[in-house]
């Protein structure tokens, strides 16, 4: 989950909060600079031989 404020329902909402929390591997909401590098890279050459593939941006290293 991102923090943005069409999430502010989310936000408020304490228990449903930490049951969504609890869920996200980082244990932290993402913020939308967290997506800036991966979007960079497939917006780049870098790219180029990137095809069919899923890239998930949760948090996890």
């Amino acid at each position: 989950m991102v923090s943005l404020d069409r999430n502010e329902r989310l936000l408020a909402d304490e228990t449903r909060f930490r049951q969504i929390s609890e869920r996200i591997p980082a244990g932290r909401w993402g913020d939308p600079k967290d997506f800036a590098g991966p979007v960079v890279f497939l917006a780049s050459s870098a790219s180029q031989y990137v095809c069919g593939e899923l890239l998930v941006v949760d948090g996890v290293s």
